[in-house]
């Protein structure tokens, strides 16, 4: 099945056995044969397909008959075969005629996506009940397998729709081609051009502003080459019922100009309750689609420039496809391909895709080691010019792609529990002799039990069914949701409350409002003092790495960047306060090996986090010394006149310092570069000030 060479299996059953034989062990072969899922008949029409060699090929290679025993004897179940329906006939005259009468042609998957709906609907209304179950059929039962996403898929959806019954859609849809998804792009398309009439019809139309075919019709006619946008403006006049749509119109504008396309369209979905409206006209099914839109929105800005237009365009080249999970157990009518309900199961299966075939490649591989080291590739685009080998190449495919076919036939015949319906449609050229809806023709003409309930000439439906013998099984009320989904509290639909925002970082070097250096930034020569400051504590932590020797002519060069602007003056002044202060004795310990340079530091004080970052740290066995430099050229004469804000800076620092190494003694000082004056501060000031932090 999708790939699978079961011939493996019997080659690796034969090896073990050789093996285990070998070992002198006994091998014993274990067959699967009894169903828990399926009724006994089911069973009994899957058994009989597969006694036609040409069906069974490609599921057993030991020649073994394919054999069921039902473990849930007893039960009741029915399977039905529907006759195919065929495209109606052209009988329209060959001569011209005046195109005044219309033909209304129904194809065959029309015909079958109609009678599958009128079935379900009819089963649901009259309420009938499962016997095994003991309860009323429910949408969730049914389940309606296809091989592809053809057109038929979405008739049948179409029609289910139309008589009320609640129905999942497709397990696999493009994003590109949802109605709900044209409606957003629409409206992003507006916002961008607003003056396109045809976009703006669209949008008019769709559940976002809810325009009936009247009320787009009086506003678009006559308008005397006008605009649509400036024509709605206009009647809109006079405070009328244009007036709220051209407000919310006007609304998407302004903000699409600021906004990105994910917050765009996320904040008219939810604040605007456009999703409900789309919900409304179209349906639950638009929550995967919109969600997935969504994503694609937020993946979009990640990784390219947050654009609107730039987001259409992209959305608009692309076909993405995405899968919906249909495994939901939700009580509604699902579809979905035999392929993806691999694995799954339902109450009542309908299998209407019976009677077509894959088509002939034009491409061909020919595999044979014999001649060939790789194999050979042919393209025939016609029979009559193929040769004799590339003929040989073809049949070997198309047995390997009927062999696919039988594995997939039998997935979908026992992906049913109590029932199983059966159709087909036929094209202008009629069904292919080894199409599934034949193989389960001949096993019904080969059932015993098996009735006609309903025959005409044209008409011939045959049922095999299986009484209920024993109690009914009641299923578990978790299998899935039963009857409507309860309504939905107003918290659900309400926007939530803005987040509150924590704290901002606490700054050591600017706790408050003032500077550290307590200077004002507007005063004269303030601007130059900072960029001072900043030379200098660069050079301090470049300088103490290098060679005494160079430290010298390093620092001179560093000094007479042009991007510093700084005189020959300046340049001297700098760099005698730099070296004044590298060159001190007492100083060797804050630029030695122990000590850590720009050391930066994060923790929670008070509740606020602190971040920071300390210019000097000494780490000994018992003590750490933090220094903290400062480049005032009139530093205060003692510890009691420093700024109010240094202070608390340095008692910040000390504090998380304490919760990190909480065995060792801190300390804090100052270095004021200008005078290398080195000034330590005691822990009775710094404990003082941090009494003013809440």
């Amino acid at each position: 099945f999708q790939g699978a060479v079961p011939r493996e299996f019997t080659l690796a059953r034969e090896r073990i056995r050789e093996k285990t034989k070998n070992a002198r062990k006994i091998f014993q072969s274990e067959e699967l044969k009894t169903s828990f899922r399926s009724c006994q008949a089911v069973l009994s029409l899957v058994d009989e397909v597969f006694k036609n060699p040409k069906a069974v090929s490609g599921l057993d290679f030991d020649d073994n008959p394919v054999e069921h025993r039902a473990y849930r004897t007893g039960q009741a179940g029915l399977v039905e075969l529907w006759p195919t329906e065929e495209p109606d006939d052209d009988a329209t005259s060959a001569d011209w005629q005046l195109p005044v009468d219309q033909h209304w042609l129904q194809s065959g998957e029309t015909k079958v996506a109609t009678r599958i709906a009128n079935k379900i609907q009819t089963l649901l209304e009259e309420g009938e009940k499962l016997p095994s179950r003991n309860r009323e059929i429910e949408p969730g039962d049914f389940l309606i397998l296809v091989r592809r996403r053809t057109p038929f898929v979405e008739s049948l959806v179409r029609e289910l729709k139309a008589r009320n019954v609640p129905v999942s859609g497709a397990d696999r849809m493009v994003l590109n081609e949802q109605l709900v998804i044209e409606d957003m792009i629409a409206l992003g398309a507006f916002v961008l051009l607003p003056d396109d009439d045809l976009n703006l019809a669209n949008l008019l139309k769709s559940p976002i502003i809810g325009f009936n075919d009247t009320q787009l019709f009086a506003l678009a006619y006559n308008r005397n080459k006008r605009s649509l946008w400036r024509q709605l403006r206009k009647k809109s006049n006079g405070g009328n019922a244009l007036q709220k749509t051209v407000e919310q119109l006007k609304k998407f504008l302004a903000v699409a100009d600021y906004e990105a396309p994910f917050e765009f369209f996320s904040n008219i979905l939810n604040q605007d309750k456009i999703r409900l409206k789309l919900a409304q006209r179209l349906g639950n099914e638009i929550n995967d689609p919109v969600d997935e839109f969504l994503n694609l929105a937020l993946q979009y800005q990640k990784i390219h420039a947050p654009s609107l237009q730039g987001f259409i365009h992209w959305l608009s080249a692309q076909k993405t496809e995405i899968k919906r999970d249909l495994d939901q157990r939700r009580n509604e009518v699902r579809v979905m391909t035999i392929h993806g309900a691999k694995g799954l199961e339902a109450p009542i299966v309908f299998l209407p895709d019976t009677c077509s075939l894959p088509s002939d490649r034009n491409l061909i591989m020919e595999e044979d080691e014999r001649d060939f080291s790789s194999p050979m590739i042919y393209w025939a685009a016609r029979r009559s010019i193929e040769t004799g080998r590339a003929s040989s190449a073809r049949e070997l495919l198309r047995s390997e792609e009927l062999a696919e076919q039988n594995r997939l036939l039998y997935v979908a015949l026992t992906r049913a529990e109590d029932r199983l319906y059966i159709t087909g449609w036929e094209t202008l050229k009629k069904r292919p002799e080894d199409c599934w809806y034949n193989y389960i023709q001949s096993a019904f003409a080969r059932l015993e039990g098996v009735t006609v309930i309903e025959e005409s000439s044209t008409h011939r439906i045959q049922r095999l069914t299986t009484e209920q013998t024993v109690d009914a099984v009641p299923q578990e009320k978790e299998a899935f949701l039963m009857g409507p989904s309860p309504s939905l509290p107003e918290w659900a639909s309400a926007m939530p409350e803005p987040e509150k925002l924590p704290p901002l970082p606490l700054v050591p070097s600017a706790p408050g409002e003032s500077s550290s250096s307590g200077l004002d930034p507007r005063q004269k020569g303030a601007k130059h003092a900072a960029l001072r400051g900043e030379i200098i504590h660069s050079l301090l932590e470049l300088l103490p790495d290098m060679k005494k020797a160079s430290r010298v002519d390093k620092a001179s060069k560093y000094l007479a960047l042009p991007g510093f602007g700084l005189t020959k003056e300046e340049q001297s002044s700098i760099l005698e306060s730099v070296l004044a202060v590298l060159d001190h004795k007492d100083y060797d310990v804050l630029f030695g090996r122990n000590s850590r340079v720009e050391v930066p530091i994060v923790g929670m004080l008070a509740g606020r986090v602190v971040s920071g970052r300390i210019d000097r740290l000494v780490i000994g066995k018992k003590d750490i010394l933090f220094v903290d430099f400062k480049s005032s050229r009139k530093p205060p004469a003692s510890e009691h006149e420093i700024h109010s804000t240094i202070i608390l800076q340095l008692a910040i620092y000390k504090a998380i310092l304490e919760k990190i190494y909480p065995e060792k003694n801190i300390s804090a000082a100052l270095l004021w570069t200008e005078t290398a004056t080195f000034m330590k501060v005691t822990n009775s000031i710094l404990d003082h000030a941090l009494e003013g932090i809440n």
